[in-house]
């Protein structure tokens, strides 16, 4: 998550598996966060 607008080619560049040179965000990460399942949650797998 950015504080702020990303431009078109950086949103495009961060689906990309060819370019590589998008930084993550300034607010935080995503895929760095640890979930936790908490209450009743149905978990679907990927597939």
């Amino acid at each position: 998550m950015w504080d702020y607008v990303l431009p078109e080619s950086k949103i495009k560049a961060l689906h990309s598996d060819y370019i590589p040179s998008v930084s993550t965000g300034n607010i935080f990460d995503w895929g760095s966060l640890k979930y936790e399942i908490h209450g009743n949650v149905l978990v679907a797998s990927a597939d």
